[in-house]
């Protein structure tokens, strides 16, 4: 289907048709057997198909990660180890042509996790080329833990690294008594917390995209999804990006969902704006409270499934409007002002083996004025503690962005800044 072109969508239906109804003529043992082998097949060969247009069609790497991704699923529900693994294999090599070390470090964890820290011989349907000398399938686990570790080293994402790194430290010192490996990997390790103290990284944004219309491969059509954008990566280089590989695409420029008329019609659409994370699920589960920014960067950004953004929406309270002339309520136009938040949930946590994922659902809450003034300050609150606590830290760097945000709060140009 895929590498010689043949069949399409009418072929699978008459497929399926011919083989449902030489099923249905047989006992029941027989015919309930067949039908779930015939509707197996044929949502592989839809996957196969899709895989296909998007090759011919569509060709964009993101794509070819998406259709891989629904590949390797397919085989790893049904058991078939073989087609799985070297579909994994597939997307680590797509992720490393883009330099996307974090989520190959995931991919090949998916591999690991096939195996056990046992020393019986490695199935050949477990094996992989990029290992060939690898005959247990500790020796291959462990080969697999150590390429994880440089991978998260090499995407400066040292958290996870050193979640391998435990996981291996237990094997050579409670295991397998190897303490020249276990010094050395402690030597890795302690560098890798000194790299957490003294690199600034960047937080990576994410970002929600709807792909609106017919226009695009069935798996995106008037789909959303979020994605999580490359290092210091902000939503006028993103929509750039995303715009490239969709060049027949028209954006969007507003917040309001699309109506019918566009998801019905055979065009491309876009919407993307950035979402904010919600880590507080993350941050709880630290056992004692932390402040350094050093430290909370990790539980901020990463092992996320839940975001938010909002919207303005006008809504005047039925008490105000009562006690205010109209002349007032246009003058307290941010007292009548109300927000809509929409809080997303993805398939899958960030990050992953994808740098997107489904959106799997979507709410919305509507905060008042007054809650809306209780979050903003909050979030000043935060900022200024955050840009408190470098300046202690740092103490040669200049009070500029320091003294510009109070400033900003006290004596701003416009809004008459906070009084007390």
């Amino acid at each position: 289907l895929v590498e010689n072109d043949y069949g399409d969508a009418k072929y699978v239906d008459t497929f399926v048709k011919i083989m449902m109804q030489l099923c249905s003529s047989h006992t029941e043992a027989l015919r309930d057997e067949g039908i779930r082998f015939t509707k197996t097949v044929e949502h592989l060969m839809f996957r196969l198909l899709e895989f296909r247009n998007v090759r011919l069609y569509h060709n964009n790497v993101n794509n070819c990660m998406s259709c891989t991704v629904s590949l390797l699923n397919f085989y790893y529900e049904i058991g078939h180890t073989e087609l799985y693994i070297r579909y994994l294999y597939k997307l680590y090599e797509l992720h490393m042509q883009r330099d996307n070390f974090v989520e190959a470090g995931l991919t090949m964890a998916l591999h690991a996790e096939c195996l056990k820290w046992c020393d019986s011989s490695v199935h050949a349907l477990l094996a992989h080329s990029l290992f060939p000398d690898c005959v247990s399938q500790r020796e291959l686990k462990e080969k697999l833990f150590l390429k994880m570790i440089d991978l998260f080293d090499r995407g400066e994402l040292w958290e996870k690294a050193i979640v391998v790194c435990q996981e291996l430290q237990h094997e050579y010192e409670h295991r397998t008594y190897e303490y020249d490996k276990l010094a050395n990997l402690l030597e890795k390790m302690s560098k890798m917390y000194r790299n957490i103290l003294k690199h600034q990284r960047a937080e990576p944004e994410y970002f929600r995209v709807l792909f609106c219309g017919l226009g695009f491969p069935i798996f995106l059509q008037n789909t959303t999804f979020i994605y999580r954008g490359d290092g210091y990566e902000r939503l006028a280089d993103f929509t750039s990006r995303i715009q490239a590989q969709y060049p027949n695409a028209t954006l969007l420029q507003t917040l309001q969902p699309p109506g019918e008329e566009i998801k019905r019609s055979n065009g491309q659409y876009l919407l993307i704006n950035k979402v904010d994370p919600i880590y507080d699920d993350q941050i709880k589960t630290i056992p004692t409270p932390v402040k350094d920014s050093r430290i909370l960067w990790y539980y901020k950004c990463n092992d996320v499934q839940k975001f938010y953004f909002s919207r303005r929406i006008s809504k005047k309270d039925c008490t105000l409007s009562k006690e205010w002339p109209v002349a007032d309520e246009q003058e307290n136009e941010f007292g009548l002002m109300w927000l809509e938040k929409t809080i997303l949930v993805t398939s899958c946590r960030f990050p992953g083996i994808l740098r997107w994922f489904l959106v799997s659902s979507e709410s919305q809450i509507e905060l008042s004025p007054l809650e809306v003034a209780v979050d903003s300050m909050k979030a000043t609150i935060s900022d200024l503690e955050k840009l408190i606590e470098e300046v202690e830290r740092y103490s040669e760097r200049a009070l500029k962005p320091l003294a510009a945000k109070l400033q900003g709060m006290l004596q701003p140009a416009v809004m008459g800044g906070i009084f007390y």
